[in-house]
């Protein structure tokens, strides 16, 4: 077997590998945002409460 072919194989393999790891990444990414989301919406609702119960 040629070097240049096992080079090649090599940097195709740890090419997917990274984006592979960079796919992994955003998913956890994504999850804390909606996460965060989710904060950011009941603390809005709080205050929202607050509020209205102060108007009243």
């Amino acid at each position: 077997m040629d070097y240049d072919i096992i080079v090649t194989v090599i940097a195709w393999v740890t090419l997917a590998a990274f984006f592979w790891s960079i796919h992994k990444d955003i998913a956890g990414l994504s999850e804390r945002i909606a996460r965060l989301e989710g904060s950011v919406d009941v603390l809005k609702d709080l205050f929202r409460t607050s509020l209205t119960g102060k108007s009243q």
